[in-house]
């Protein structure tokens, strides 16, 4: 994976998973993009608007058979016609699945980009986290007495949840600066076993490596 395909341009997170039959998603924006607040997608007979927000997840949207989602900024009604946004096609409309979405480079032919992470319980349960490492370093994270390495544009899930008892303790996250380990994240977490979460590792506006954590669940 091309870290840098991901850090230069701005990104959405599509969270896929929910509690009705097959697979469904929900939308929330890693990076707001402007003017593009909300898409429209046909469902079944009707359209679906889709907010797209860095503050709050959207609401959940049924995957079709066909495992393909358009996403619109005016859905087509009747015999009109329009050209999609985006499409996402999914490996099994049963399939739970985080897209993360992102604006095309310049020289891209498409405006928008996609790459799928599985999400179902067995590949993220609940009472874990799930890291993704975006930026071109390699990062160590210490959560209580679990340790782990999340080599640049690799993911790794944490189970921190123990024969449910809720996790309540120290995280860190290191990463090389100038040849020397720094910790550049310190925080207190508290996981309880229903609750999963998805953590990014991004580079911020100076290059250095930095923490957005988005509760799932």
């Amino acid at each position: 994976m091309n870290v840098k395909w991901f850090v230069v341009c701005s990104v959405f997170l599509l969270v896929l998973g929910g509690d009705c039959l097959g697979g469904s998603f929900r939308v929330l924006g890693l990076s707001q993009v402007r003017g593009l607040e909300v898409l429209e997608i046909v469902s079944g007979d009707e359209i679906k608007k889709v907010p797209i927000s860095i503050s709050s997840v959207s609401p959940e949207y049924s995957i079709p058979e066909s495992g393909r989602v358009d996403f619109f900024r005016k859905a087509p009604v009747g015999d009109e016609t329009a050209i999609p946004v985006f499409s996402v096609k999914f490996p099994s409309p049963d399939e739970d699945m985080i897209v993360l979405l992102r604006v095309g480079d310049k020289n891209s032919t498409v405006p928008y980009q996609h790459v799928l992470i599985a999400d179902s319980t067995e590949d993220f349960p609940l009472g874990s986290v799930l890291i993704l490492n975006l930026c071109s370093k390699t990062v160590a994270a210490k959560m209580g007495e679990e340790s782990v390495i999340v080599p640049p544009g690799e993911e790794r899930i944490v189970r921190l949840v123990k024969k449910d008892r809720p996790f309540n303790g120290g995280v860190k996250f290191a990463a090389e600066f100038n040849g020397f380990g720094k910790v550049f994240s310190t925080s207190s977490w508290y996981l309880l076993p229903s609750m999963k979460v998805f953590c990014i590792i991004y580079r911020n506006e100076k290059g250095d490596p930095a923490i957005r954590r988005i509760r799932l669940t």
